[in-house]
C-alpha cells in the first residue's frame, strides 16, 4: 500500500483497534470511569504520537478519540441533568406534602424519588460519584452537577 501510513499499515490497524477497544471498554462502567479512561487513552496517544511519523501513522486515532472523549462528557452531562430533573420533581413533591422545599437531599425520601428508584444512584453526580449539589436560595431549590 502507498497510503500515508504505508509499510506500517498492519501494525497501525492493530494499535488503532487496541486503543478503540480500550475506549469502548471505558464506557462499560460509570460515566466518571468512562471520562477517566478517555483521558488515560488521550495521554497514551499523545506519547505514541510524539514524532512526525508517529503522528501520521496514528492519524485515525488522533482524529477520532477526541470525539469519544466528548461523547463520554456529553453522556455524563445528560445523565446529570436527568438526575437533577428527578430531584426537582421530588423537591416539588416534598413541597406539596410539607408546604416548603427540602433544605437538603437527606430530607427527600425514596417515595418522593419514584417507585423504582435506587436512592444512592439517583442522587449521585455521574462526573465524580459524589452526591449531587442541592441548595435552597431565595426560596428556590436548585440542583447542579459538576461541569
Amino acid at each position: 500500500n502507498t497510503t500515508a501510513i504505508g509499510p506500517f499499515r498492519q501494525s497501525n490497524k492493530l494499535e488503532t483497534l487496541r486503543l478503540f477497544e480500550g475506549s469502548i471498554e471505558g464506557f462499560s462502567g460509570s460515566w466518571s470511569e468512562a471520562i477517566q479512561r478517555q483521558r488515560e487513552l488521550a495521554a497514551e496517544i499523545k506519547k505514541l504520537a510524539a514524532g512526525k511519523l508517529s503522528r501520521l501513522s496514528m492519524w485515525a486515532v488522533l482524529n477520532l478519540l477526541p470525539a469519544l472523549d466528548a461523547a463520554s462528557i456529553a453522556g455524563a452531562r445528560a445523565t446529570a441533568r436527568q438526575k437533577c430533573a428527578i430531584v426537582a420533581i421530588a423537591a416539588q413533591r416534598y413541597r406539596l406534602k410539607h408546604d416548603r422545599f427540602p433544605t437538603s437531599l437527606a430530607e427527600i425520601d425514596d417515595t418522593l424519588l419514584g417507585v423504582s428508584s435506587n436512592r444512592a444512584a439517583q442522587l449521585t453526580d455521574p462526573f465524580n460519584g459524589n452526591p449531587l449539589r442541592y441548595k435552597m436560595e431565595n426560596g428556590r431549590a436548585s440542583c447542579r452537577e459538576r461541569v
